[in-house]
């Protein structure tokens, strides 16, 4: 069973006393049947919520992480760093807040580690809404330009300018790393480095390239705060984001 923390830091970021912190934990509690997946969809500052790490697979400088709990699968992205490691460990339970830009996990021992980008990209358009949506209305389409700066056989990083990051809340798309999957639909996006992007305000893929092949799905969002270099095999030059 999930359980939720309701520290006093959610009365003190919204200036009211601790009991009533409680008592918006206890509402949302009321609300619905899933009081958990509300409160993480909801973003709700100074509130921790219990998942297991499920999955954890190094992506260059980056560990890609996969938690389940408040009934949500989430996954996303810290720096392949030992503190990073020592918690996002496979069966582990972890503490997740919300927290700056995207986030943190914390282990056992209280050491945080932040979120530097995120593969629930449905979840995070559903958190900070940004468009309107009309049965008449285009699906948003902008040119994106990009190079690879991490592959390996499953995903590959690219990092560049997407526009249309901002219209599901997502800062600096002007220097952002978007993961894709390396396969053949993606392929001609990757060799390309400057495709049509779309967005969808509802339903998924959330962000695309569009290809001969087919919509490319974006299925993350990374900030180029930690450097991954480019797999290869020596004795190659690996590339630096």
């Amino acid at each position: 069973m999930t359980h939720v923390h309701a520290p006093h830091g959610l009365a003190a970021r919204v200036g009211l006393p601790s009991w009533a912190g409680v008592a918006v934990v206890s509402a949302l509690a009321l609300a619905g049947c899933n009081p958990e997946r509300q409160l993480y969809l909801g973003g709700v500052p100074g509130v921790d919520l219990s998942f297991t790490v499920t999955r954890v697979v190094e992506r260059g400088a980056y560990l890609d992480v996969t938690l389940e709990g408040a009934g949500s699968t989430l996954r996303g992205f810290v720096a392949n760093e030992p503190r990073c490691r020592a918690i996002a460990t496979p069966e582990t339970e972890v503490d997740y807040r919300a927290s700056g830009a995207l986030g943190e996990i914390e282990g056992a021992d209280g050491t945080a580690c932040p979120l530097l980008g995120t593969a629930s990209l449905a979840d995070w358009r559903d958190r900070h809404p940004t468009t309107i949506v009309t049965p008449d209305s285009p699906l948003p389409r902008e040119r994106a330009s990009y190079r690879v700066v991490y592959e390996d056989e499953d995903v590959v990083f690219l990092r560049g300018w997407f526009p249309l990051g901002a219209r599901l809340g997502w800062t600096g798309s002007s220097d952002t790393i978007a993961v894709v999957e390396n396969d053949a639909r993606c392929r001609p996006a990757i060799e390309r480095e400057t495709s049509t992007m779309q967005f969808r305000p509802a339903g998924e893929p959330v962000l695309s390239l569009l290809t001969s092949a087919g919509p490319c799905a974006i299925v993350g969002l990374v900030q180029p705060g930690a450097p991954a270099p480019r797999r290869a095999e020596p004795p190659v030059s690996r590339r630096e984001p």
